[in-house]
């Protein structure tokens, strides 16, 4: 494999093109050409290590820029910081329901923007973000929150900054944007948080703040500071919601709208109601302004493929034009209220240190600041890097002709050819078990390879001597793969492995699972409803009341026993009751503090006795049984579940390693697997059925319909080929 790129420009290392960015003067770019796959990450990285200012990267497009932020969570150390603005990809005159969690995405980065000169960071925009318009900064400060501990606040006027900003008040906080009081204590989950917080005042004093788990309502590390971005992007102060009744009014009259129509229309946006096409009504609340104000005047900008970036930035405008037009007999703004003209752009663009990273060079115009970038010359550096695409085709050709494992052979080789020129070789996994099954097949063809998790130190890797044997198996999200000649490094994904995944959110531990159910079971309750309190046994419940005790007020629940007895639970003792969830009729309520209760658990405990001791005698005669062991596994397998196209989740692969473990005992296996539809029960019988049928013996799935047998074969056929298995029904 040819390792170096063909070129006869000059070659420059990252390092080098960092010093000429910073050594430039605005409206002067930088060029280089050879800017492939993920080294606009690395030129970040050295940017942020050489310099104090903050370096914005621009992505042609909302993917590419997705891809540039796992890629900088590579090559960045765990604590360097990265902002990530995400226009969305639809229009202010689109007739759909505000998407609220992406306003608040949006204002939590907009309020990390106006922090940048106390945390340097890197930011990442797709080119259609700067086309918009954005609440001002000065907006976005004045409106959020800075609580401090021993702090002076009072009560009221902290709810009703919190309203002002959009805040919803709700009886129990689950999402962000939310908040909850209850006597002294008050709870918030500020937009971009990963957990809300439990503020509790001592009068107007600020006693203590800590965040807690949303699910179990466990308390976490108490806190010394709490920024609250606002919640909404249209402000609810009194100044802000008379401005926008003035400004729709003008615009209603100005297209004739019915006056029915126009007073409904403007109760709606006023009480914050999501109605069809809200953010198209935005400016009314106050003037927007464009995203390139919002970012520091020292920043270093970094533009990946100028030229696609200015087509993009083009076709965004020319989407907002025409949508425009489309409602031009209806009450909306301009697009000038929502866009920036795009010689805006190139006057921004112009007064920053600018570098822009072109793949393969593009001659022609330099008219505004993006072509200026994108137009180079036979003068202009290279730094010489590929992607890894042609790696990726030959091991998915080698998959299709000789199955997963066929893959290992061609990569092998080329990762000797990436050692022979001198770079280190490293290979990057997104989990833990995902490397751990990479680094064991390549140990067994004989290659030398060391094994990093999350927290390692990036500047040797990233910076390595040339000539390093050893092959690097890394734990990251590195989306796209690099060859760097003048780095001494050649970078290689999973995906570029073994073919895209799809990547899932991590699941909830069971344990918070079995406490939000618990929590959704109380939410049902109504006055009148049966529980089952964990001493006290069957109550009814009667609501729940507000009592002052210590100077604090405290929400408790009220159940009723026989005989008119009450008892009165803390909410924070929420785990001790459930719903009833008996047979038909009412049942009989117990006595408080009388045995019947426990009567009824002790004869419960006896059957749980004789049920326990039925199936231990059973489990003992089956575990006296001989079945025949299946093989250990091989990289055959290995490959064959790397190729899975999704991650697995925590339960699945628990469920696959005990799976696993059964076939390897000389008994047969008695293992039921349970979950859900969609949560993954099809790949745990897949790798099952695979590792028999690749020993030579027969496997057979059984399907309540004919509809599904067919479901399922068509998913064995496309998980199995390339293999010498059969699949049929």
């Amino acid at each position: 494999m040819n390792v170096a790129l063909p070129t006869d420009r000059d070659l420059v290392s990252v390092e080098q093109l960092a010093s000429r960015v910073l050594a430039g003067s605005p409206g002067q770019p930088t060029r280089v050409v050879g800017a492939a796959g993920g080294v606009t990450a690395l030129v970040v990285r050295r940017l942020m290590a050489s310099s104090s200012r903050p370096v914005v990267a621009i992505a042609p497009t909302l993917e590419r820029a997705h891809a540039l932020v796992g890629d900088l969570g590579f090559v960045l150390d765990p604590s360097a910081r990265i902002r990530f603005f995400d226009p969305g990809e639809q229009s202010p005159y689109a007739d759909a329901v505000p998407d609220r969690r992406a306003a608040q995405r949006r204002l939590a980065t907009l309020f990390e923007l106006t922090r940048l000169t106390e945390e340097p960071a890197a930011v990442v925009i797709p080119a259609p973000a700067l086309a918009r318009k954005v609440v001002p900064k000065e907006r976005v400060r004045a409106r959020s929150l800075l609580l401090e501990l021993a702090s002076e606040i009072e009560r009221d006027e902290l709810i009703r900054k919190l309203s002002d900003g959009g805040y919803l008040r709700v009886p129990l906080v689950e999402d962000p944007g939310t908040f909850s009081v209850r006597g002294a204590l008050l709870d918030v989950w500020g937009p971009g948080a990963p957990d809300p917080v439990r503020i509790e005042l001592d009068g107007d004093l600020v006693a203590s703040m800590k965040g807690f788990d949303p699910d179990d309502q466990r308390s976490k590390d108490e806190l010394e500071q709490l920024h609250l971005p606002p919640a909404r992007e249209a402000g609810f102060d009194d100044q802000s919601l008379d401005l926008a009744r003035d400004r729709l009014r003008d615009l209603c009259d100005a297209v004739n709208y019915p006056s029915t129509k126009t007073r409904a229309l403007i109760d709606d946006l006023l009480m914050g109601r999501a109605v069809f096409g809200a953010d198209g009504f935005l400016p009314a609340f106050g003037d927007l302004a464009p995203l390139g104000d919002q970012l520091p005047d020292d920043a270093v900008i970094v533009v990946e493929e100028p030229s696609a970036v200015s087509e993009a930035l083009d076709a965004e405008l020319e989407r907002a034009e025409s949508d425009a037009f489309a409602k031009s007999d209806e009450p909306s703004f301009p697009p000038e209220a929502f866009f920036v003209e795009r010689e805006a752009v190139d006057r921004w663009l112009a007064q920053h240190l600018a570098v822009g990273l072109c793949n393969a060079p593009i001659f022609g115009g330099t008219e505004g600041a993006l072509q200026n970038l994108a137009a180079v010359d036979d003068d202009t550096p290279s730094l010489g890097t590929r992607d890894q695409t042609e790696l990726s085709r030959t091991l998915a050709a080698a998959r299709a002709e000789g199955g997963h494992a066929a893959s290992l052979g061609p990569l092998v080789a080329s990762i000797e050819s990436f050692r022979e020129a001198g770079l280190r070789v490293v290979l990057t996994a997104r989990s833990t078990t995902q490397a751990e099954r990479l680094a064991t097949m390549l140990r067994h063809r004989d290659l030398e390879v060391e094994l990093l998790e999350c927290d390692f130190d990036r500047a040797p890797l990233l910076s390595p001597p040339r000539g390093q044997p050893t092959v690097i198996v890394a734990v990251g999200p590195l989306e796209r793969g690099l060859v760097a000649p003048a780095e001494g490094l050649s970078l290689i994904t999973e995906e570029e492995i073994f073919g895209a995944r799809s990547h899932r959110r991590r699941a909830k531990k069971p344990g918070r699972r079995k406490a939000q159910q618990m929590l959704e079971d109380l939410r049902s309750l109504a006055i009148g409803d049966h529980v089952v309190h964990v001493d006290h046994g069957i109550g009814r419940y009667e609501g729940l009341i507000h009592r002052d005790v210590g100077g604090h007020t405290v929400d408790l629940l009220v159940v009723s026993y026989a005989g008119g007895d009450k008892l009165y639970l803390p909410v924070y003792r929420l785990n001790q009751v459930h719903k009833f969830r008996g047979g038909d009729g009412d049942p009989k309520l117990d006595r408080l503090g009388g045995q019947s209760f426990a009567r009824t658990k002790k004869r419960a405990k006896k059957k749980v006795r004789r049920i326990a001791d039925h199936l231990l005698k059973l489990y003992a005669e089956r575990q006296a049984a001989v079945g025949e062991a299946t093989p250990a596994i091989d990289d055959e397998y290995r490959a064959f579940e790397a190729t899975f196209p999704f991650e697995e989740t925590e339960d699945q692969a628990r469920a696959i390693d005990d799976v696993n473990a059964d076939l390897e005992l000389p008994r047969p296996m008695d293992r039921l697997v349970c979950g859900d539809v969609g949560f993954g029960k099809t790949e745990v019988a897949l790798r099952a059925a695979f590792r028999v049928a690749m020993s030579g013996r027969q496997v057979a799935v059984l399907c309540p319909t004919t509809v599904l047998a067919q479901q399922h074969k068509l998913t064995f056929d496309g998980r199995f080929a390339g293999y010498p298995i059969s699949v049929r029904v």
